[in-house]
């Protein structure tokens, strides 16, 4: 399916000021792609992955399944993983914006188990304590 989407959508949705500016980065004032599985997940793994689940829940993209896909560097943030047993996220990355959604995604993993780093890579505790 093509897709089509602007700076003035995301900030119609109160994008925040970091997810619009790496937008325009990467794509000027509009995107327009090819939006398949595939386009997903290398967008998941780009710089802008970490917005891609905001964009879904403010219903801005569609969202395809993600069943047996490989997501090793990919940015999860906003993911529901309630179905795993112990989901493997290490490598995966959040945004350290202070939006409430961000903050929540934070607080979340924090409280499951995962550390933030300064650069938003995710890591579990006892993983980070045993380094320490």
């Amino acid at each position: 399916m093509q897709l089509s989407l602007t700076v003035a959508q995301l900030e119609a949705k109160e994008a925040c000021e970091e997810g619009v500016e790496a937008f325009r980065a990467a794509f000027g004032d509009e995107a327009k792609v090819e939006w398949t599985r595939e386009k997903q997940i290398e967008t998941l793994r780009s710089p802008l992955g970490k917005w891609l689940a905001w964009a879904w829940r403010v219903d801005l993209i569609p969202w395809w399944s993600m069943s047996w896909a490989d997501l090793s560097r990919a940015n999860l943030s906003g993911a529901d993983l309630s179905w795993a047993d112990r989901p493997n996220l290490d490598s995966a990355k959040v945004c350290l914006c202070e939006s409430s959604p961000c903050v929540a995604l934070r607080k979340l993993l924090d409280d499951n188990g995962w550390s933030v780093s300064y650069d938003g890579l995710l890591r579990q505790k006892e993983a980070v304590a045993a380094t320490a």
